[in-house]
C-alpha cells in the first residue's frame, strides 16, 4: 500500500514542529512511505533541508532514483481571519504564486510572523490544490461559511482533510467531515 502523510511540520514551524525535516525524511523513506509532505506554519523554510535529506539518504544506500521518496513541497496557511489550510502547488506557476503569497505574507509582519488574509489567499490561489483543516468543533457555522468561501475559490481543487482528534469518536466524526464534504462539494 502506498502512503504519504501530508501534514508534516518540522522545526521550522517554531513551537509547533520538533524534527528536523532530514529527520522526518529519513523516518518516512525508513517506513517505506511514498511521499511527504513537508507543510510548515507560513513557510517553505523546511523543504530545501528536506530535499537535501532526501538525496543524501538514498546516495548512501545506492537505491535508484526513481525508488525514492517523493517530497510534496507544501505550506500550512493560517490567515489573521481564521483560515486554516494546506497548499500545494500544482506546478511551477503554483509554486512561484505559494512563494509571492508567503513573501507578501511576511511584507510588513515581524519575524517570524506572517499576516495572510482570505483577499491575499484570493489573489493567489491559482494552480494550487488546497486542504482545509477543520477545527475541533465541526457544527461551527463559522467554519462551514469558511469551507464554503475556499471551496468556491479553489474550485475543484479543494478537499476537506479527514483529522483524527483520537479522542475516541474517531469514526464519527470522519463521517461527520464526509457529510460535510458531500454538502460543500468537496472532495474528502
Amino acid at each position: 500500500m502506498t502512503y504519504a502523510e501530508l501534514q508534516v511540520t518540522t522545526n521550522y514551524s517554531f513551537l509547533r514542529g520538533g524534527s528536523h525535516p532530514g529527520e522526518l525524511v529519513f523516518q518516512a523513506a525508513s517506513l517505506g512511505h511514498y511521499a511527504i509532505g513537508i507543510a510548515d506554519r507560513n513557510t517553505l523554510a523546511g523543504v530545501v533541508r528536506a530535499y537535501s535529506a532526501i538525496e543524501e539518504f538514498y546516495e548512501e544506500t545506492g537505491i535508484p532514483q526513481e525508488r525514492w521518496i517523493k517530497l510534496l513541497v507544501g505550506a500550512r496557511l493560517e490567515t489573521l481571519d481564521g483560515y486554516s489550510l494546506l497548499a500545494y502547488p500544482m506546478n511551477v506557476e503554483g509554486y512561484k504564486r505559494l512563494s509571492l503569497l508567503l513573501s507578501k505574507g511576511n511584507e510588513h509582519a515581524a519575524k517570524g510572523e506572517c499576516k495572510l488574509t482570505f483577499e491575499l489567499l484570493a489573489q493567489h490561489a491559482d494552480h494550487i490544490l488546497a486542504i482545509v483543516l477543520p477545527p475541533r468543533n465541526l457544527g461551527d457555522p463559522a467554519f462551514h461559511d469558511k469551507l464554503r468561501r475556499l471551496a468556491d475559490l479553489y474550485r475543484g481543487r479543494c478537499y476537506l482533510a479527514a483529522t483524527m482528534l483520537f479522542r475516541g469518536d474517531d469514526s464519527a466524526r470522519v463521517a461527520c467531515l464526509d457529510d460535510l464534504a458531500t454538502q460543500m462539494k468537496v472532495k474528502l
